[in-house]
């Protein structure tokens, strides 16, 4: 039995078959002829092949029970191999971080469109609400080189060791000693989801790291 309908949730309508990923590569994007850049809030570049750390967030006063990180993780799934490669994912209390590549031609607004969307409708059911769930903008950075992959994927396990999350992996990288983390979901609680330890990405959506 799959995770949607183990939560009683439809699948996301599927609007291709899965694609072969390549992996991560070390992408400069001010080195590619095919970047393109764009800026609301925040910048945001893309250019092929590139790994992406992302970080979406709840809108102000909205926070994610265990129920709805599940919710918010099975869509995550879904779409992985479909229309982004993912290497990880974090659900926190009001945020998310996901490294992936785009699969395709389409664009990662287009992508994250798909994961938000979709899961802010059932959300919003799973709460009897209604109106936006996620802040509409999100925040990207192409990832450079493998080291720099290396330190956002540790980021995620750090988040999962320390914070109460689900937290999905598909690494080859070797697991720190005092860590749990293996393919597929985990679950980590702490007494209070309120208490964030410091962040040190420096991720503009992410509140709590010390310099913000």
């Amino acid at each position: 039995m799959n995770r949607e309908k183990e939560l009683g949730q439809a699948s996301p309508p599927c609007s291709s078959d899965p694609l072969e990923p390549d992996g991560f590569r070390p992408v400069d994007p001010w080195n590619s002829p095919e970047l393109s850049e764009s800026r609301r809030h925040l910048p945001h570049l893309q250019a092929p092949e590139s790994t992406y750390f992302i970080t979406f967030r709840c809108r102000n006063g909205l926070f994610l029970s265990d129920q709805a990180k599940e919710i918010v993780m099975s869509t995550i799934r879904h779409w992985d191999r479909i229309r982004f490669d993912l290497d990880a994912a974090v659900v926190m209390p009001d945020h998310v971080h996901l490294i992936c590549r785009v699969l395709g031609e389409r664009s990662l607004s287009a992508v994250l469109h798909s994961v938000k969307g979709y899961s802010a409708r059932l959300l919003n059911k799973l709460l009897a609400r209604k109106g936006p769930f996620w802040q509409d903008e999100s925040f990207d950075h192409i990832i450079r080189h493998e080291q720099e992959w290396e330190e956002k994927i540790g980021y995620i396990r750090s988040k999962n060791d320390r914070l109460e999350s689900l937290s999905h992996f598909r690494t080859v990288l070797p697991e720190p000693s005092n860590a749990q983390c293996i393919r597929g979901i985990e679950s980590r609680n702490v007494e209070t989801p309120g208490q964030l330890p410091n962040c040190r990405m420096r991720d503009p959506f992410c509140r709590d790291h010390s310099s913000r």
